[in-house]
């Protein structure tokens, strides 16, 4: 075998690194189409990002405290069992009022969550009307 025939492999591998988004490029290889992102502007991107997910965790936190208080009110449970315990259109009407209810529950104890109590409260109502 010719040894010129040999270098074509091993070139093929060494030239073909993979590059970082994963497509399989040579490294010397310039796209004149990619924009160039200092990395000042990439740093402002990712911190607008991060305070905006820190807040929604934030919220998400605070929502599911809000929820375990409300389930653990005595009413709540009791309507809870209720629920559980019924079958056909009774369960369905059980449902409505303990979710009225508990949504009510996290609405009185984090104002703050009114509106998604509400949003997720009307979704619920839709599904259980259906």
């Amino acid at each position: 075998m010719n040894p010129r025939w040999m270098i074509l492999p091993v070139f093929l591998v060494f030239a073909l690194v993979p590059a970082a988004d994963g497509s399989t490029i040579h490294r010397a290889h310039k796209h004149p189409s990619r924009e160039k992102h200092s990395p000042r502007s990439l740093k402002a991107v990712d911190r607008s990002q991060d305070l905006e997910t820190l807040k929604l965790d934030e919220e998400d936190r605070r929502y599911e405290a809000a929820k375990d208080a409300a389930k653990a009110d005595p009413a709540i449970q009791r309507l809870k069992t209720e629920f559980d315990a019924a079958t056909g259109t009774a369960a369905r009407d059980a449902a409505i009022a303990y979710y009225h209810a508990l949504f009510q529950k996290i609405r009185d104890g984090d104002k703050a969550l009114k509106e998604r109590a509400d949003l997720t409260e009307a979704a619920l109502m839709r599904r259980l009307k259906e």
